[in-house]
């Protein structure tokens, strides 16, 4: 062995080396070698080797890494000595040792046991030699005992084996405990792919060794459709708690791409599937790609899962605390209680070999004493195998449990963990964009639309045109009436539309000597005018009506593959022409190449900016060709004056600061110079995840190569980004409409009047029978709101309607808390970033 004694053995040993001595080792832990010698195997080293006459009759194995030269002479001995048997060179599995050896397996259902306790006995030795510099272990008692558990095995006596053994495994147990008293805890998480779903997931549920597994929805369903056994057995092993499913998204992918309402429906849709599928809801919430939701611990706990496995099993990495069990606290101040640790690879023999490190490391830090491990099915090595084994004996080495176990034994955490910065939402896509949950946003608008409608008392957008003494008209009639669903007011051409109402008037029109929306290089509305730059196509400057300097401005650049290294390029601009000039728009499009240093073409771009009639928002549409080779990054670079603003970025509709230079993102950067104020910044990304601060007024959003189209915009002056994204990602709906009108032009049906709260999700429930007692249900509306600003606000729920009844739920309808109901409205009070549902009854 590379040691005098388990002590002795060096920790950084890896791979093959150190599969190929832990094989070694517990191969010659058979029952029929040590009945027949009468001892248990012998540790020796290139320092401790006896004289070769003393060795007639002995099998040798020698690891691969201690055929040193210093053993050399000494092997080369004992060859030639009578009846010795000899490897050198061991293998990384036992089947290799013994095959070297000639050897057939051992046989009988002890064999593998007796592996696990020559790995214990290594394990324990080691830990207690490097802790107290002894180890501990009564050595005579032990190898009496491991003795009769051979010669019973050998015998045929199972009772008597087991006996031994037992008390073999106890006295491992004491020499441990003199040193270290603390339990351990192991999590072993078994991964999971279509590949796996069958036969390898069936057996390792068949031997136990699958405590813990990792599931999506999806692939509950796959499972339960195509391999109906591992289901089954699923099903079974979890119904007896000797199982517990974990996950619970519906895709494997990270829920830090979707935006809280997306998230909450893949949970929801999660949870439900693999209850139905395997019959077992997850006992804690896990992912296997990285990336924090910040809004995670709010949405697990309002579906009733207060617990996460905080790990990642892509090779993402966090800043891991020292204590594995813990508590996340989110930005809402909303706790999860969490398992925190990075996952140990069962597959590898590393995983093995560091265990005494591993435990050592737990005892000086971890009160819990938590190790995790993770592999997929058929995958574990064999001496993690044999600690698996070794631990249905002794807790010497701990013990392996489900995490239902696991929060069981470990209820409560005294250390928080706070992720902050670019831990929330943490990594940039790599592939082309996509706008910032895009799809989820579009159907959140639907989904507001019909619920307002409910809310009016009429079943769709018709009814609430009818109920305004309005009919549809030709797209020629010149009244416009606007629905806006959102909560917060939004700019359209008839004027400001209140949140969760309408707005019916005249489109703008041209008036008098008004100049046009689009005049050679200049775009202008009511409060800003944009001006297209000559030499690069951009957006040369973005000036607001009443101040004499310029506030931002856009361009394409090329970014050099090193962090903050800008590259040399050149623009051609090919052409500059008006394409949109009505009272409603105007549009400017540019065309040109970018040009690096050597003067090589690395990109086509043709720009189209657009500037809405009303709207502090300046609209920017890409075109591009990136299909010349190049080392070059393209990006769309955004500078603004203030050198003194404060930069934050928009994660699942939360506005938080950043402190570096690499800001991730797929939602927006927000540029101002306090929380409060009106004359900010905002640069929706497009989907654009990867953007980085190039000074202390510059942005550049790194464009992918695969991207052929982009969609971008910047707001100015908004006093809520998250207000401009919403609306932009699905605008108020607008209908040509004829008609007397209703008696004001602008009002709501609906008012939350807490501007950094929105509503995110609406539900109408019509009065009906209940089948109880007999009454009538009163009708009511449910509905979900974020705060948005990480500030907290009282705010106020009125309906045109009178509300008798509101209560706090959960994001399942469950109710939690009465609310006061004063005036007909509802009074809350929303914490910083908090999200709440309420259900409130007429």
């Amino acid at each position: 062995m590379p040691g005098n004694s388990p002590g002795d053995l060096p920790s950084h040993l890896s791979g093959p080396m150190a599969a190929s001595v832990l094989a070694a080792w517990t191969a010659a832990w058979r029952p029929d070698w040590i009945a027949d010698a009468g001892e248990i195997p012998r540790f020796l080293s290139d320092q401790t080797l006896p004289p070769v006459d003393e060795i007639a009759g002995c099998v040798l194995i020698v690891p691969s890494c201690c055929d040193s030269h210093d053993a050399a002479e000494w092997l080369d001995l004992a060859a030639t000595t009578p009846d010795v048997r000899m490897v050198r060179g061991a293998g990384d599995q036992r089947s290799a040792v013994y095959a070297a050896l000639d050897a057939p397996p051992p046989e009988g259902d002890f064999a593998d046991d007796f592996a696990a306790i020559g790995f214990t006995w290594l394990q324990v030795g080691r830990l207690c030699e490097r802790m107290s510099g002894h180890t501990l272990l009564d050595a005579d008692e032990f190898s009496t005992a491991v003795v009769a558990a051979a010669r019973a095995a050998v015998g045929g006596d199972a009772d008597g084996c087991r006996q031994s053994l037992t008390a073999a495994f106890e006295l491992l147990s004491q020499a441990r405990t003199q040193v270290v008293s603390s339990e351990w805890h192991h999590v072993d998480v078994t991964l999971l792919a279509p590949s796996v779903l069958g036969e390898p997931l069936a057996e390792d549920v068949r031997r136990g060794m699958t405590k813990n597994v990792l599931l999506t929805g999806r692939l509950a369903e796959r499972m339960a459709a195509d391999h109906p056994r591992s289901a089954g057995l699923l099903r079974e092993a979890a119904m007896d708690g000797r199982l517990s499913v974990t996950g619970g998204g519906l895709e494997d992918s990270t829920l830090a791409d979707l935006g809280p309402e997306g998230m909450l429906r893949a949970l929801k849709d999660g949870f439900a599937s693999i209850e139905h599928h395997v019959g077992a809801r997850p006992a804690a919430y896990a992912s296997f790609a990285g990336g924090l939701a910040p809004r995670l611990p709010a949405a697990l706990t309002g579906i009733g899962c207060p617990k996460i496995l905080l790990s990642f099993f892509d090779g993402a990495t966090l800043a891991w605390p020292d204590q594995a069990r813990t508590k996340w606290t989110g930005i809402d101040g909303t706790e999860l209680q969490a398992l925190c640790a990075p996952p140990v690879d069962a597959g590898s023999p590393d995983a093995a070999w560091r265990l005494c490190d591993d435990m050592a490391n737990a005892v000086a830090h971890d009160w819990a004493g938590t190790l995790l491990y993770a592999a997929w099915p058929g995958g574990r090595h064999q001496s993690f195998c044999d600690l698996r084994r070794a631990a249905a004996w002794t807790d010497a080495l701990g013990k392996f449990v489900t995490l239902d176990e696991y929060f069981t034994e470990r209820p409560n955490a005294d250390h928080w963990t706070h992720f902050e910065g670019e831990q929330l939402g943490c990594r940039a896509p790599s592939s082309a964009p996509k706008p910032p949950d895009a799809c989820t946003i579009r159907d959140i608008a639907e989904t507001l639309h019909g619920g307002l409608a409910g809310v009016a008392g009429v079943a769709d957008a018709a009814g609430l045109i009818g109920s305004l003494n309005l009919s549809q008209a030709e797209p020629s009639s010149a009244q416009r009436l606007t629905i806006n669903a959102w909560s917060f007011p939004v700019a359209s051409p008839q004027g400001e539309t209140p949140g969760m109402g309408y707005r019916c008037g005249s489109p703008p029109t041209k008036q008098g000597d008004a100049p046009p929306r689009a005049e050679g290089r200049t775009l202008r509305n009511e409060t800003i005018e944009a001006l297209i730059s000559d030499g690069h196509g951009g957006v040369g400057s973005i000036r607001v009506f009443g101040r004499r300097a310029p506030v931002a401005a856009q361009r394409l650049v090329l970014s050099a593959a090193g962090p903050l290294q800008e590259a040399e390029c050149e623009v051609r601009i090919a052409a500059i022409e008006t394409v949109a000039c009505d009272p409603c728009s105007g549009s400017i499009r540019s065309t040109g190449d970018l040009i690096d240093r050597m003067g090589d073409r690395v990109a086509t771009f043709r720009q189209t900016t657009t500037l809405p009639a009303r709207a502090g928002v300046v609209r920017i549409e890409l075109e591009l060709d990136q299909s010349q080779a190049s080392r070059l990054r393209l990006a769309n670079r955004l500078a603004w004056t203030d050198s003194k603003a404060s930069v934050s970025r928009g994660v699942q509709w939360a506005r938080v600061p950043v402190a570096g230079r690499e800001i991730l993102t797929s939602e927006y950067v927000d540029i101002r110079s306090s929380p409060l104020d009106s004359g900010g910044i905002v640069l929706l990304t497009g989907g654009l995840g990867h953007h980085r601060c190039v000074g202390p007024t510059r942005l550049d959003s790194l464009i992918p190569k695969d991207c052929g189209r982009l969609e971008l915009a910047i707001g100015v002056g908004p006093s809520y980004a998250t207000h401009l994204m919403l609306s932009e990602g699905a605008p108020p709906k607008a209908w040509p409409v004829t008609g007397e009108g209703p008696g004001a032009p602008a009002s709501w049906w609906l008012l939350l009047d807490a501007k950094n709260v929105v509503i995110s999700d609406l539900a109408v429930r019509q009065p009906a029978s209940s089948s109880v007692a007999g009454d009538t249900l009163p009708g009511g509306l449910t509905l979900r709101m974020i705060e948005t600003e990480g500030r907290s606000a009282s705010a106020r729920l009125s309906c045109w309607r009178p509300f008798r009844q509101a209560w706090l739920t959960d994001f399942y309808g469950q109710h939690l808390l009465e609310l006061e109901v004063v005036d007909g409205a509802v009074p809350l009070d929303v914490a910083p970033y908090g999200w709440l549902q309420v259900e409130a009854a007429w």
